[in-house]
């Protein structure tokens, strides 16, 4: 905080800095000189302050961040989560789609109204001020059409850069699979197997885990919405 740094200021000799009207100009060019100099220990605590600190607690996150795993099952709790959602609608008797089929078809609906919307007040707008309504409405028809055009290159040079990103990516792992010695790759094979099966019993014990407090959390909202009904 701002306290804490004037307080390692002020152990270090910090000199507090003169008001402005007792500088004196220099007699030479008539130009301000430095008022005061700061003793080294200041200079150095500064220093400290801005790089020094700002290491140590980049390293000391980085550290915590390294005990942090919760990404390592993160699809595979994003898939039961869907399971589950999927399982309750059908109990439901509804038709299961999927979020990313639902979110398009919403936004469509929301770009339908909005250009419905539009249209309305365009004719509105063309008979007050007596414009060529279907005129107009072929700019507005242009102007979307250049955007969904530009979107639409922007989305293929997207893809297109990360589909080259990829396969570099896997040509410089088959090259560097290419210089490994049979030993090598079958010591790198049995680490891998290694990290999937630790990774399998971390993912059992969160499961059991997760189980219990989905049980628990499911009987809670049973009985509020029976008592809710009641």
């Amino acid at each position: 905080s701002l306290e804490e740094a004037q307080s390692i200021l002020a152990a270090n000799g910090w000199l507090a800095q003169r008001p402005f009207s007792e500088y004196q100009p220099s007699q030479l060019d008539g130009t301000f000189t430095v008022g005061i100099l700061q003793p080294e220990s200041t200079i150095n605590a500064i220093a400290f302050l801005f790089v020094g600190l700002e290491v140590i607690t980049g390293v000391i996150s980085a550290i915590l961040l390294s005990f942090v795993g919760v990404e390592k099952t993160l699809e595979r709790k994003q898939r039961v989560i869907r399971e589950r959602q999927k399982a309750a609608v059908e109990a439901r008797g509804e038709v299961w789609v999927e979020p990313e089929v639902l979110a398009e078809e919403e936004q469509r609906k929301s770009d339908e109204e909005a250009e419905a919307a539009y249209r309305k007040e365009l004719m509105e707008r063309c008979e007050k001020k007596g414009l060529d309504y279907e005129a107009e409405l072929n700019k507005h028809l242009a102007v979307v059409q250049e955007k969904a055009d530009k979107a639409a290159e922007k989305e293929r040079l997207a893809q297109e850069k990360e589909a080259q990103k990829q396969r570099k990516a896997e040509a410089k792992e088959a090259a560097r699979l290419a210089k490994l010695t049979p030993e090598q790759k079958e010591k790198e094979e049995a680490r891998r197997l290694a990290q999937e099966k630790k990774l399998d019993e971390k993912w059992a014990k969160e499961q059991e885990k997760g189980a219990v407090t989905y049980e628990k959390m499911q009987r809670s909202l049973k009985a509020y919405y029976d008592k809710k009904r009641a």
